[in-house]
């Protein structure tokens, strides 16, 4: 029997229980699937988070312009401001 955990949750051993997404993951739908992984050079300090949106790109990094699909984070190139700790454009 597959555990209906909400959005931002994912179920535990044995599908007895939901547990947060940690920092740095997600989940975007509900039911039993696991949390997924923020894109490489991004991340994120929430618990529970249920989209991508919620990953910030890592200094030197910017959103792609194809964000939210797929999720990436591109190199900031010459001229492009990226000084904070984690930029979101």
């Amino acid at each position: 029997c597959e555990l209906g955990c909400p959005a931002g949750y994912s179920a535990g051993p044995a599908d007895l229980e939901c547990f947060a997404c940690s920092a740095g993951t997600y989940k975007p739908t509900s039911g039993s699937g696991a949390c997924l992984a923020c894109p490489e050079h991004s991340t994120h300090s929430l618990l529970n988070a249920s989209s991508v949106d919620a990953c910030l790109c890592a200094q030197g990094f910017v959103r792609a312009p194809s964000w939210p699909e797929p999720a990436a984070c591109d190199a900031c190139e010459a001229g492009c401001r990226a000084d904070q700790k984690y930029e979101q454009m």
